[in-house]
Protein backbone atom coordinates (compact mmCIF):
# COMPACT_ATOMS: atom_id res chain seq x y z
CA UNK A 1 0.00 0.00 0.00
CA UNK A 2 0.99 3.38 -1.02
CA UNK A 3 2.35 5.27 2.16
CA UNK A 4 -0.05 8.20 1.56
CA UNK A 5 -2.55 5.70 1.66
CA UNK A 6 -1.36 4.12 4.57
CA UNK A 7 -1.17 7.36 6.46
CA UNK A 8 -4.93 8.12 5.10
CA UNK A 9 -5.85 5.12 6.87
CA UNK A 10 -3.84 5.46 10.03
CA UNK A 11 -5.20 9.25 10.55
CA UNK A 12 -9.05 8.16 9.98
CA UNK A 13 -8.24 5.04 12.01
CA UNK A 14 -7.34 7.21 15.12
CA UNK A 15 -9.59 9.73 14.50
CA UNK A 16 -12.62 7.02 14.53
CA UNK A 17 -10.75 5.85 18.44
CA UNK A 18 -11.02 9.27 19.38
CA UNK A 19 -14.86 9.82 18.50
CA UNK A 20 -15.84 6.24 19.97
CA UNK A 21 -13.68 7.09 23.04
CA UNK A 22 -15.55 10.05 23.74
CA UNK A 23 -19.01 9.09 22.42
CA UNK A 24 -21.69 7.87 23.59
CA UNK A 25 -22.78 3.93 23.62
CA UNK A 26 -26.30 3.47 21.35
CA UNK A 27 -25.59 -0.55 21.68
CA UNK A 28 -29.03 -1.17 23.93
CA UNK A 29 -30.98 1.61 23.04
CA UNK A 30 -31.12 1.55 19.08
CA UNK A 31 -32.08 -2.16 19.83
CA UNK A 32 -35.88 -2.79 19.51
CA UNK A 33 -36.48 0.14 17.34
CA UNK A 34 -38.55 -0.21 14.10
CA UNK A 35 -35.57 1.07 12.23
CA UNK A 36 -35.58 2.95 8.78
CA UNK A 37 -31.96 2.78 6.73
CA UNK A 38 -31.92 5.59 4.22
CA UNK A 39 -28.93 5.28 1.80
CA UNK A 40 -28.04 7.49 -0.88
CA UNK A 41 -26.93 4.68 -2.93
CA UNK A 42 -26.89 0.80 -2.38
CA UNK A 43 -23.70 -0.22 -0.64
CA UNK A 44 -24.50 2.95 1.49
CA UNK A 45 -26.30 0.70 4.33
CA UNK A 46 -23.85 -1.89 4.26
CA UNK A 47 -20.87 -0.02 4.56
CA UNK A 48 -22.38 2.11 7.48
CA UNK A 49 -24.86 0.56 9.42
CA UNK A 50 -24.69 -2.94 7.83
CA UNK A 51 -23.66 -3.94 11.21
CA UNK A 52 -26.34 -2.57 13.09
CA UNK A 53 -29.18 -3.68 10.98
CA UNK A 54 -28.11 -7.36 11.30
CA UNK A 55 -27.72 -7.15 15.00
CA UNK A 56 -31.49 -5.23 15.13
CA UNK A 57 -32.65 -7.88 12.44
CA UNK A 58 -31.39 -10.88 14.39
CA UNK A 59 -33.53 -10.17 17.63
CA UNK A 60 -36.75 -9.43 15.26
CA UNK A 61 -36.66 -5.75 15.06
CA UNK A 62 -38.67 -4.69 12.25
CA UNK A 63 -35.87 -2.68 9.79
CA UNK A 64 -36.55 -1.18 6.60
CA UNK A 65 -34.07 0.30 4.56
CA UNK A 66 -33.95 2.66 1.41
CA UNK A 67 -32.03 3.50 -1.36
CA UNK A 68 -32.25 6.93 -2.75
CA UNK A 69 -30.51 6.72 -5.87
CA UNK A 70 -30.49 4.39 -8.61
CA UNK A 71 -26.76 4.21 -9.29
CA UNK A 72 -26.72 4.34 -13.12
CA UNK A 73 -23.63 6.60 -12.99
CA UNK A 74 -21.46 4.84 -10.49
CA UNK A 75 -19.47 3.64 -13.61
CA UNK A 76 -18.13 4.45 -17.03
CA UNK A 77 -18.62 1.81 -19.17
CA UNK A 78 -18.73 0.70 -22.89
CA UNK A 79 -20.06 -2.99 -21.98
CA UNK A 80 -22.74 -1.82 -19.21
CA UNK A 81 -25.31 0.45 -20.38
CA UNK A 82 -26.29 3.14 -17.39
CA UNK A 83 -30.12 1.04 -17.58
CA UNK A 84 -28.31 -2.05 -17.04
CA UNK A 85 -25.83 -0.98 -13.72
CA UNK A 86 -29.09 0.65 -12.40
CA UNK A 87 -30.87 -2.50 -12.39
CA UNK A 88 -27.35 -4.56 -11.24
CA UNK A 89 -27.48 -1.40 -8.09
CA UNK A 90 -30.85 -2.66 -7.33
CA UNK A 91 -30.65 -6.22 -7.28
CA UNK A 92 -27.35 -6.07 -5.31
CA UNK A 93 -29.48 -3.50 -2.61
CA UNK A 94 -31.92 -6.44 -2.24
CA UNK A 95 -29.50 -9.04 -2.11
CA UNK A 96 -27.19 -7.05 0.62
CA UNK A 97 -30.27 -6.47 2.62
CA UNK A 98 -31.15 -10.18 2.76
CA UNK A 99 -27.65 -11.04 4.05
CA UNK A 100 -28.53 -8.40 6.84
CA UNK A 101 -32.19 -10.27 7.62
CA UNK A 102 -34.00 -7.35 5.91
CA UNK A 103 -36.32 -8.76 3.64
CA UNK A 104 -37.06 -7.33 0.16
CA UNK A 105 -40.27 -6.54 1.10
CA UNK A 106 -38.77 -3.78 3.18
CA UNK A 107 -36.38 -2.54 1.10
CA UNK A 108 -37.70 0.99 -0.97
CA UNK A 109 -36.15 1.64 -4.33
CA UNK A 110 -36.82 5.64 -4.42
CA UNK A 111 -35.14 6.16 -8.08
CA UNK A 112 -33.39 9.23 -8.12
CA UNK A 113 -30.85 9.90 -10.72
CA UNK A 114 -27.50 9.16 -9.04
CA UNK A 115 -25.37 12.48 -8.46
CA UNK A 116 -28.98 14.60 -8.70
CA UNK A 117 -30.36 13.85 -6.21
CA UNK A 118 -30.15 17.64 -5.38
CA UNK A 119 -31.38 18.69 -8.05
CA UNK A 120 -35.37 19.24 -7.06
CA UNK A 121 -34.60 19.58 -2.61
CA UNK A 122 -38.80 19.66 -2.60
CA UNK A 123 -39.18 16.63 -4.58
CA UNK A 124 -36.15 14.75 -2.84
CA UNK A 125 -37.85 16.14 0.58
CA UNK A 126 -41.71 15.21 -0.17
CA UNK A 127 -40.01 11.52 -1.26
CA UNK A 128 -38.50 10.95 2.04
CA UNK A 129 -41.58 12.61 4.28
CA UNK A 130 -43.88 9.95 2.22
CA UNK A 131 -41.04 7.04 3.04
CA UNK A 132 -41.24 8.09 6.78
CA UNK A 133 -44.72 7.94 6.82
CA UNK A 134 -45.12 4.89 5.63
CA UNK A 135 -42.82 3.24 7.44
CA UNK A 136 -43.42 5.12 10.41
CA UNK A 137 -39.97 4.52 12.10
CA UNK A 138 -39.62 4.63 15.83
CA UNK A 139 -35.53 5.75 14.79
CA UNK A 140 -34.18 6.89 11.24
CA UNK A 141 -30.30 6.43 10.40
CA UNK A 142 -29.39 8.71 7.48
CA UNK A 143 -26.45 9.92 5.56
CA UNK A 144 -23.94 12.63 7.54
CA UNK A 145 -24.26 15.74 6.85
CA UNK A 146 -21.23 17.11 6.18
CA UNK A 147 -20.07 13.64 3.81
CA UNK A 148 -18.07 15.22 0.76
CA UNK A 149 -20.41 13.92 -1.83
CA UNK A 150 -23.53 15.75 -3.37
CA UNK A 151 -25.99 13.09 -3.17
CA UNK A 152 -25.30 12.48 0.61
CA UNK A 153 -25.61 16.26 1.39
CA UNK A 154 -28.65 16.61 -0.50
CA UNK A 155 -29.96 13.51 1.40
CA UNK A 156 -29.13 15.03 4.38
CA UNK A 157 -30.13 18.04 4.04
CA UNK A 158 -33.95 17.06 3.21
CA UNK A 159 -33.91 14.78 6.41
CA UNK A 160 -32.38 17.62 8.37
CA UNK A 161 -35.45 19.69 6.87
CA UNK A 162 -38.01 16.92 8.00
CA UNK A 163 -36.36 16.34 11.50
CA UNK A 164 -36.57 20.47 12.06
CA UNK A 165 -39.95 20.77 10.55
CA UNK A 166 -40.58 18.40 13.44
CA UNK A 167 -41.54 15.38 10.39
CA UNK A 168 -39.28 13.14 12.36
CA UNK A 169 -40.34 12.70 15.72
CA UNK A 170 -37.94 9.74 16.93
CA UNK A 171 -34.44 9.51 17.55
CA UNK A 172 -32.26 10.26 14.31
CA UNK A 173 -28.37 9.04 13.85
CA UNK A 174 -26.22 9.89 10.90
CA UNK A 175 -23.28 8.15 9.55
CA UNK A 176 -19.71 9.03 7.37
CA UNK A 177 -19.00 7.49 4.21
CA UNK A 178 -17.15 9.59 2.59
CA UNK A 179 -16.20 11.50 5.28
CA UNK A 180 -13.27 8.73 5.32
CA UNK A 181 -11.69 10.15 1.38
CA UNK A 182 -8.84 13.03 2.37
CA UNK A 183 -9.42 13.27 -1.81
CA UNK A 184 -13.54 13.92 -1.49
CA UNK A 185 -12.18 16.79 0.88
CA UNK A 186 -9.18 18.08 -0.32
CA UNK A 187 -9.98 17.53 -4.06
CA UNK A 188 -6.42 16.90 -4.26
CA UNK A 189 -4.00 13.89 -3.78
CA UNK A 190 -1.30 17.02 -3.70
CA UNK A 191 -0.28 19.57 -1.16
CA UNK A 192 -1.99 22.55 -2.95
CA UNK A 193 -3.79 25.87 -1.74
CA UNK A 194 -6.75 23.99 -2.83
CA UNK A 195 -5.90 21.04 -0.83
CA UNK A 196 -5.24 23.10 2.20
CA UNK A 197 -8.44 25.11 2.33
CA UNK A 198 -10.06 21.87 2.06
CA UNK A 199 -8.24 20.83 5.10
CA UNK A 200 -9.76 23.73 6.82
CA UNK A 201 -13.08 23.20 5.70
CA UNK A 202 -13.07 19.53 7.22
CA UNK A 203 -11.82 20.53 10.33
CA UNK A 204 -14.27 23.21 10.72
CA UNK A 205 -17.26 20.46 9.98
CA UNK A 206 -16.26 18.12 11.93
CA UNK A 207 -15.26 20.00 15.23
CA UNK A 208 -19.07 20.37 16.13
CA UNK A 209 -20.06 17.28 15.83
CA UNK A 210 -21.32 14.20 18.45
CA UNK A 211 -20.41 10.80 18.28
CA UNK A 212 -22.36 7.77 18.91
CA UNK A 213 -21.55 4.42 18.75
CA UNK A 214 -23.02 0.50 18.80
CA UNK A 215 -21.04 -2.91 19.67
CA UNK A 216 -21.25 -5.06 16.30
CA UNK A 217 -18.58 -7.28 16.33
CA UNK A 218 -20.65 -10.78 16.54
CA UNK A 219 -22.59 -9.20 13.04
CA UNK A 220 -19.41 -8.15 11.23
CA UNK A 221 -19.83 -11.96 9.44
CA UNK A 222 -23.40 -10.59 8.15
CA UNK A 223 -21.88 -7.35 7.46
CA UNK A 224 -18.92 -8.71 5.09
CA UNK A 225 -21.60 -10.85 3.05
CA UNK A 226 -23.72 -7.85 1.99
CA UNK A 227 -20.37 -5.99 1.22
CA UNK A 228 -19.98 -8.82 -1.27
CA UNK A 229 -23.46 -8.61 -2.46
CA UNK A 230 -22.25 -5.06 -3.87
CA UNK A 231 -20.34 -7.01 -6.52
CA UNK A 232 -20.41 -3.61 -8.76
CA UNK A 233 -18.81 -1.77 -6.24
CA UNK A 234 -15.82 -3.49 -4.71
CA UNK A 235 -15.11 -5.53 -8.01
CA UNK A 236 -14.05 -5.12 -11.23
CA UNK A 237 -17.20 -6.75 -13.06
CA UNK A 238 -15.63 -5.84 -17.06
CA UNK A 239 -12.28 -5.98 -16.50
CA UNK A 240 -12.15 -1.88 -18.05
CA UNK A 241 -9.55 0.32 -16.41
CA UNK A 242 -12.25 2.99 -16.03
CA UNK A 243 -14.18 0.92 -14.20
CA UNK A 244 -13.55 2.23 -9.96
CA UNK A 245 -14.21 0.17 -6.79
CA UNK A 246 -13.58 0.42 -3.96
CA UNK A 247 -10.40 -0.95 -2.24
CA UNK A 248 -9.87 -2.99 1.14
CA UNK A 249 -7.80 0.42 2.44
CA UNK A 250 -11.23 2.19 2.17
CA UNK A 251 -13.55 -0.63 3.63
CA UNK A 252 -11.05 -1.11 6.29
CA UNK A 253 -12.80 2.01 7.55
CA UNK A 254 -15.58 0.60 8.28
CA UNK A 255 -15.04 -3.26 9.88
CA UNK A 256 -14.12 -2.45 13.62
CA UNK A 257 -16.44 -4.13 16.35
CA UNK A 258 -18.07 -0.76 16.48
CA UNK A 259 -20.33 1.59 13.85
CA UNK A 260 -19.66 4.85 13.96
CA UNK A 261 -22.78 7.60 13.81
CA UNK A 262 -23.15 11.12 14.44
CA UNK A 263 -26.44 13.03 16.81
CA UNK A 264 -27.69 15.65 14.51
CA UNK A 265 -28.60 18.58 16.69
CA UNK A 266 -32.24 18.64 15.37
CA UNK A 267 -32.70 14.86 16.94
CA UNK A 268 -35.81 14.30 18.69
CA UNK A 269 -33.54 13.32 21.27
CA UNK A 270 -30.22 13.52 23.08
CA UNK A 271 -27.97 10.82 24.30
CA UNK A 272 -28.55 10.48 27.91
CA UNK A 273 -25.45 10.42 30.36
CA UNK A 274 -24.35 6.71 31.10
CA UNK A 275 -25.98 5.38 28.09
Amino acid sequence: MPIRLRLEQGFFAALRRLWIGRGRDITDRVLHRRTLVIAPHADDESLGVGGTMARLASVGTVVHAAVVCDGRHSQKSSIYTPDRIAAMRSQEMIDACAALGVPAGRVHQLGFEDRHAGDDPPRLRDAIARLIDSVRPEQVFSPLGVDWHQDHRAIAAAVRSLGEAGAIPCPAYEYPVWLYNLRMWTFSSRVTPRAVLGLRRMVRDLAPLRPVSAEVGPWLPAKRAALRAHKSQFENLTGEPQWTFLGPDFLANFLGSRELFFFPPWSRETPALGD
